[in-house]
């Protein structure tokens, strides 16, 4: 899909040289030409200066029709937790909420709390973080996705333990109700953790 030409600067961005592009006070740019920006910087594969630029557009007002502030807060959040930058994470986490629920009728409220709470235990506020999850989980037993995430965040951090505990805990669910698919995907996960 070809990118939207909406930016009344689009064409200035995507002629200008990378040096140029680089001396650029993102602060002065509105929406559009951060959104006109991310696409070149992406098209650079920059993707650093990407992130930047989307952090900059999280803190307008986010009402632009035309930006899909959902995957910039996901894009975002999951490059700070994979940077171990938990505590901005937060930040972004908390706002992502307030927008998903004022915007978005909690469209996407279990990703949130379920990297909140992630994000909580591995800066050390391990009880929060705990509560936050076992309360996700027990609101919505049935999100499968749930457990895979929560599974592969802990297992990517070096956290077998918790890897292991909600891979068996999304297999008990998936055989409780017969899910034979997210039962065997559970399983065959186990015994690879298990078995390395």
């Amino acid at each position: 899909m070809e990118p939207i030409n909406y930016s009344k600067n689009w064409d200035t961005i995507f002629n200008m040289p990378v040096n140029e592009l680089d001396q650029l006070d993102l602060k002065t740019l509105d929406e559009e030409d951060l959104d006109a920006l991310s696409i070149r910087l992406k098209q650079l594969c920059d993707d650093k200066r990407v992130i930047s630029v989307y952090e900059t557009m999280l803190e307008t007002d986010k009402t632009n029709p035309a930006v899909e502030y959902t995957n910039i807060f996901e894009n975002v959040i999951i490059h700070l937790m994979g940077e171990k930058d938990y505590a901005r994470a937060i930040n972004f986490l908390n706002s992502y909420l307030i927008f998903d629920e004022n915007k978005r009728n909690r469209y996407r409220n279990h990703f949130i709390r379920r990297n909140m709470g992630v994000c909580l235990i591995f800066s050390g506020k391990v009880e929060k973080g705990e509560k936050i999850i076992r309360e996700l989980i027990n609101e919505s037993p049935g999100n499968f996705w749930n457990y895979h995430d929560l599974a592969f965040e802990f297992y990517f951090a070096g956290n077998k333990q918790n890897a292991i505990y909600y891979l068996q805990m999304g297999a008990d669910r998936a055989k409780k109700v017969n899910d034979d698919f997210w039962f065997n995907f559970f399983t065959d996960h186990l015994n690879n953790i298990e078995n390395e």
